[in-house]
């Protein structure tokens, strides 16, 4: 496995892993399915930013992991919306997307100009 990849991975990973336990235990089902939702949400956030800064780039998302967690929120309203109960077994699906910005290239940073 790629190491740069590491520990950005386990953190989305432990972030799906939260999402799925928080929406099945719970105590009420819409709490759950909305605190799933932020948690999925954030997993493309949290990921982009320890990839970047293991690069050396910063701690400043990039639009594309931004772009990712609003179209994931918005895919968790529209589930949560069908019916909480089937909400806990779409987590993995909706989940799956937030690696995307793990196995991207990330943009290295700038060396300036060469003296001609």
């Amino acid at each position: 496995m790629n190491r740069t990849l590491a520990g950005p991975a386990l953190l989305v990973a432990a972030l799906l892993l939260a999402a799925a336990a928080l929406s099945v235990l719970a105590p009420t089902p819409g709490w759950g399915a909305l605190g799933a939702s932020l948690l999925l949400g954030s997993a493309p956030i949290a990921g982009d930013i320890a990839r970047r800064r293991r690069s050396g780039l910063g701690s400043v998302p990039s639009s594309g992991a931004l772009l990712l967690a609003a179209s994931v929120l918005f895919a968790c309203a529209l589930v949560a919306a069908s019916g909480v109960e089937h909400f806990g077994a779409m987590i993995p699906i909706l989940g799956g997307g937030a690696i995307v910005p793990l196995l991207a290239r990330p943009p290295r940073p700038c060396a300036g100009r060469r003296a001609s």
